[in-house]
């Protein structure tokens, strides 16, 4: 992958003031996911693994009213590290959708979501690379929200459909959350059916609303239903408020079903 130079404000990355913005929403718990487009967790083994202890020692040092989710090395999955991890208070683990670029690699992340499933934590998976599955570099010339809105879309929605199909027969109950709104593939149900692919989505799998707004996310909501829907943000990058879709279980119940399993309750 080639490098592009990214520029980021330490203030706007304080924990007073990221729980102040909070609150202000009337959000009463933040779980923070490491960004996968950085593309530490498709570094090499001897890479990766100095880069995500700082991530997970920085966090676990924040507290109320912060949580986070947990990473993995893809050149070297640690299953008893991710048990680890989730034995310290992580509420799940985040993985890139490049490690679903296809069927073929799905073995790989396996053990690690065996983990999850046996201590019921909950799977985020956000766009980002994996040693198998670099993604495309933008142009040079390509403004800066060119990624966000090609591969980043690309990614999300090429795990959506290898999560669904090659996935989910393995870990029926495993409790998967798509960040935003699966780049919207659930929108694309009816041409999934009409090529014989059945239908996409279950009581286990969420999708989360970052940079999307009310429209769009009351669409995704109508294919998947209203509780599959979990509010995220891109904040600080991009500020946004919670997505209200009018009569839908609140934000609160459905977060508290993916990260707590409080499914079918």
């Amino acid at each position: 992958m080639a490098s592009r130079p990214a520029w980021s404000d330490p203030a706007d990355h304080d924990p007073v003031r990221r729980a102040d913005h909070a609150a202000a929403d009337g959000i009463h718990r933040i779980v923070v996911a490491p960004s996968c487009p950085v593309g530490i967790v498709a570094l090499s083994a001897g890479e990766a693994p100095p880069l995500l202890d700082a991530h997970h020692t920085g966090f676990a040092r924040l507290g109320t009213p912060f949580r986070a989710w947990a990473a993995a090395s893809l050149a070297d999955p640690d299953p008893q590290l991710l048990g680890a991890r989730l034995s310290d208070g992580f509420v799940g683990l985040c993985l890139p959708a490049g490690a679903f670029a296809g069927p073929g690699h799905t073995s790989v992340v396996a053990p690690l979501l065996e983990v999850l499933t046996g201590r019921s934590a909950p799977l985020l998976i956000h766009p980002g690379p994996a040693p198998w599955d670099a993604g495309s570099d933008a142009p040079l010339a390509a403004p800066g929200w060119w990624p966000a809105l090609t591969t980043y879309v690309h990614q999300m929605h090429q795990a959506w459909f290898v999560v669904n199909r090659f996935v989910r027969p393995d870990f029926p109950e495993l409790r998967i959350c798509f960040a935003m709104l699966g780049g919207l593939a659930p929108l694309h149900a009816d041409r999934l059916r009409s090529r014989g692919g059945g239908v996409v989505g279950d009581r286990f799998t969420f999708v989360e609303t970052s940079s999307y707004g009310p429209a769009v996310t009351a669409a995704v909501a109508a294919v998947i239903g209203d509780e599959a829907i979990v509010f995220g943000s891109d904040r600080p990058v991009v500020d946004a408020a919670p997505a209200v879709i009018p009569g839908a279980p609140t934000a609160r119940d459905n977060a508290a079903r993916l990260i707590d399993g409080e499914v079918g309750q």
